[in-house]
């Protein structure tokens, strides 16, 4: 299965009204960018809409207009799926079953769509008492708010894809709340995937207030954004040792790749190499990309590469003085770091010391620790050690 996203749909009140009521939808939810997940399964909480409708707030949930109860005309852009009121929500997709559905045209008709609609709902200042009845299930297990990053360690593939989608979209809504344009007030419309300047509402007083440059023409800053980071895998010429830093927040001796956000104008293997110089003074001498992967914490898209370095440059860390060390690691000390138990373990970067809990002498500690496989660096630095490209 699939989650068919039914972007066209998107600007329709009617289809994403009947998606949102529908017995079938899931919800899932957030607060301070924390995903509500069942703390034995570690699995994202997906809640029907009945559970949910002191919190989503009365009909429409889209096509919100001056006036509740009101759904706004079609073809009108600042009413196109709005939402004025109550918690942020998003429409994250369709899950389809195995018989495609991606010729599907008619919004009127989203209940006689196969498979089961999500969306996603940010519990940002809702009261704890409304919160506090989702967080313990009939059966007396519990629910909480985790972690985003540790959480996205622990999901299945499913739950991984509505996590990407639901944090990136709720993070930009919560951080677009005013036009970028005039500066006016802003609004969610589309199913939360575009924002709209309010002053574009009907029945907005726009006296003494300079026309918005959104009232004219398609604007980038209407709509979601997504970062491009690019992530190196640096080897040595015969491919012996690997390039790893480590982060100067970092406590503990965590080490990852050489990574960066892409610059107007720079390629992927441009931005690859600069980071490389700029973090830790190696010259590149050969870039080249092979895999992504979407990261949403906010919302970047990693570009992972691999490269070639001379072996014999030294390391240095003075450039952008963003690392407190880099160094070249041999295969063998990489391998001894993801064969021991705690040896990727996410959440121990970012323990304090006095946190960290240590083996004893049966159980020694790992050298140091590498990210897990859930994040494109650690499959990076796993398939170099296993020697897979």
């Amino acid at each position: 299965m699939t989650l068919n996203r039914l972007s066209w749909l998107r600007p329709s009140s009617t289809f994403l009204n009947s998606a949102a009521l529908s017995s079938d939808a899931r919800w899932v939810l957030f607060r301070a960018g924390q995903p509500l997940v069942d703390s034995e399964t570690h699995a994202l909480v997906k809640l029907p809409t009945t559970d949910l409708a002191h919190l989503i707030g009365p009909s429409p949930v889209f096509g919100q207009t001056q006036n509740d109860g009101e759904v706004g005309p079609t073809g009108t852009k600042p009413l196109a799926a709005s939402r004025l009121r109550g918690p942020a929500v998003v429409f994250l997709g369709w899950r389809e079953p195995d018989n495609a559905v991606t010729e599907y045209k008619h919004p009127q008709t989203a209940a006689d769509l196969p498979g089961t609609p999500f969306f996603a709902i940010a519990l940002d200042g809702v009261p704890d008492s409304d919160v506090d009845a989702l967080l313990q299930r009939p059966d007396g297990t519990q629910r909480r708010f985790v972690d985003a990053r540790s959480a996205g360690a622990r999901l299945d593939a499913w739950d991984t894809t509505l996590f990407a989608v639901a944090r990136s979209m709720l993070d930009w809504n919560a951080r677009m709340k005013f036009c970028p344009s005039c500066g006016y007030k802003s609004h969610s419309i589309w199913g939360g995937w575009r924002r709209c300047c309010s002053t574009q509402l009907p029945w907005v007083d726009r006296t003494g207030h300079e026309s918005c440059p959104t009232l004219k023409g398609l604007h980038n800053t209407e709509f979601p954004r997504t970062d491009p980071v690019v992530i190196v895998a640096t080897t040595s010429q015969d491919g012996e040792q690997i390039l790893l830093g480590r982060n100067k927040k970092y406590s503990v001796p965590y080490y990852s790749l050489i990574a960066g956000f892409m610059e107007p104008g720079e390629s992927a293997a441009d931005a690859g190499a600069r980071e490389l110089w700029e973090e830790a003074g190696v010259r590149a001498l050969q870039v080249r990309e092979i895999a992504t992967q979407p990261w949403p914490h906010p919302s970047n898209l990693m570009i992972g590469c691999r490269a070639t370095a001379d072996a014999t440059q030294i390391p240095r860390t003075d450039i952008d003085d963003e690392l407190a060390e880099a160094r070249w690691f041999s295969r063998a000390e990489v391998l001894a770091v993801l064969q021991h138990p705690r040896g990727t373990n996410a959440r121990g970067r970012e323990a304090r010391p006095s946190e960290i809990v240590h083996g004893g002498a049966d159980d020694p500690d790992p050298a140091f620790l590498l990210p897990p496989t859930s994040a494109i660096s650690g499959v990076l630095i796993s398939n170099w050690a296993h020697g897979k490209e």
